[in-house]
């Protein structure tokens, strides 16, 4: 069912992707080896901002994919960078309905606040890696199958039987962790609205590699979302992983829609060949490209084949549709 919603959406300050990259990579700095990979063409997106003084963006997407991992490279109509992130390739699916859009202010970027229709109604908030091609979907459709997973700051295995923490509604709530499953917004410990901590148990895990760093995908059994995919980087783990054991972490919860209804899809077409992105967002000094900023992290000097740029595969495809509200 799509419905109309004018105040569905509700702008919020954004946040550096920093800390989800390093989730990944290990640190922040090392985008420059996904910056000097070849990516294929996904999207290229009129994305809408704004609501009395409308702004449109004409965007192109990419990505790079990794294995169990996938980054989302977001160029503007000159390939000029504007953001990146990871994205978990494996997701649990969940029936969920649709309550409150949060785009952010500065980025064509948004979370998603959702009902999951289970037998315990919890709400989530989950960053929407297909925000850029489904704004409309999600601002329209009141009920959606979404696909969510979990990539790790940190995983303990073995936890302390019993731990005090704050509940939502502000009061202390004392869980045995050896056998609860449960899921905490992460903002009670500083994180963004998005992170996410928990309790629960791996049922299946398995060694990967992305980028020459070693991790493990695991499916752990969390309440209420049932088995969730995650990515953790093996020197983030404390303890020794086996089947069955309890664990106990913090996360970045992300997802899309799932099994998008018909007219969402991208179209392929050709193209003139793209030119290599520059990585240096609208209103920097030119020189950007060979100092990289990174919010939290300071600086850094980028590498030659950063300054270089990134050059995507000539397949490009067209989503066909202004992504407004």
């Amino acid at each position: 069912m799509f419905i109309k919603k004018d105040n569905k959406v509700e702008l919020i300050q954004g946040i550096p992707h920093g800390s989800h990259l390093d989730t990944v990579l290990g640190y922040a700095e090392r985008l420059s080896e996904i910056l000097s990979m070849k990516g294929e063409q996904v999207g290229s997106v009129v994305f809408e901002k704004g609501r009395i003084i409308k702004k449109k963006l004409k965007l192109k997407i990419y990505d790079v994919p990794l294995g169990v991992i996938t980054f989302r490279v977001v160029t503007d109509e000159k390939n000029v960078l504007l953001t990146t992130y990871p994205m978990l390739e494996d997701l649990v699916e969940v029936e969920a309905r649709i309550l409150k859009v949060l785009e952010w202010k500065e980025w064509p970027e948004g979370d998603i606040v959702c009902e999951v229709s289970n037998e315990y109604g919890p709400q989530i908030t989950f960053f929407a890696v297909d925000y850029l091609m489904k704004k409309d979907e999600y601002v329209r459709r009141e009920n959606a199958k979404v696909g969510v997973g979990l990539l790790l700051y940190f995983l303990k295995v073995g936890v302390d039987a019993r731990k005090e923490v704050q509940g939502p509604g502000g009061e202390n709530i004392v869980i045995d962790l050896s056998e609860a499953e449960v899921l905490l917004p992460g903002t009670l410990n500083g994180g963004f609205i998005d992170d996410y901590i928990f309790t629960g148990h791996v049922k299946e895990f398995r060694e990967v590699n992305v980028l020459g760093k070693d991790g493990y995908l695991l499916k752990i059994s969390i309440e209420p979302l049932g088995l969730v995919p995650a990515f953790v980087l093996k020197e983030r783990v404390k303890g020794e992983i086996e089947k069955d054991a309890a664990v106990y972490g913090m996360g970045w919860l992300q997802g899309k829609v799932i099994g998008a209804r018909r007219g969402f899809e991208p179209r392929t077409s050709r193209s003139a060949a793209s030119r290599p992105i520059q990585a240096r967002p609208p209103g920097h000094p030119k020189r950007y490209h060979q100092k990289v900023v990174y919010k939290n992290f300071g600086t850094h000097e980028a590498s030659s084949s950063f300054s270089q740029g990134w050059v995507p595969h000539q397949e490009e495809k067209d989503c066909g549709a202004v992504a407004g509200i």
